[in-house]
């Protein structure tokens, strides 16, 4: 009788146990999976703000191109491929410097890289070439990206044809 009431005890205690033990692994299973279903949705958002950028990026009606923080295209946009002839599958992964006309010195790329390096920025007038050869003027602006520790991770291109005023330019100063 004894070891039956001991034996009582301990199935009264394991009932007891039992039912809160599977309640609290229902709960910690439903909190799991309400941050699973949390960090889902932040990641979807994440993903359809990147989906938007991207056709911002096509709408625009200047040239982009976008760099990784050693220079290498990653993309450009539409834009780009119709002002300087090349695919984006053409250019994707190549220095920028394939646009290089040559009518810049080593100084003035140098210190588009110093204000790059020190002002996150550079801003000027500068002469790319385009895939058939032909010189092209572009007002550029140049931004360099940084993660949250503030590590360079790409950096921006965006360039305004200003061959019109090029073209002003040349024919006041011929007038004159």
């Amino acid at each position: 009788s004894q070891r039956s009431s001991i034996e009582n005890r301990q199935l009264l205690a394991q009932v007891k146990q039992g039912p809160q033990d599977e309640i609290f692994d229902v709960a910690a299973t439903i909190e799991t999976m309400a941050e699973q279903a949390e960090r889902f949705e932040r990641e979807r958002r994440a993903q359809l703000q990147q989906q938007l950028w991207a056709q911002v990026l096509q709408c625009i009606s200047d040239p982009v191109v976008l760099t990784d923080a050693n220079n290498r295209i990653v993309s450009v946009n539409t834009s780009f491929e119709k002002k300087f002839g090349y695919r984006a599958q053409d250019v994707v992964g190549k220095n920028p410097r394939l646009l290089r006309s040559g009518r810049h010195d080593q100084a003035f790329y140098a210190a588009m890289w110093e204000a790059l390096q020190t002002q996150d920025g550079w801003q000027g007038e500068i002469w790319n070439v385009d895939q058939s050869g032909n010189l092209r003027p572009f007002m550029a602006t140049i931004s360099a990206v940084r993660d949250d520790a503030g590590k360079v991770v790409n950096y921006v291109e965006y360039l305004v044809d200003i061959q019109s005023l090029v073209n002003a330019k040349a024919k006041a100063e011929s007038a004159s």
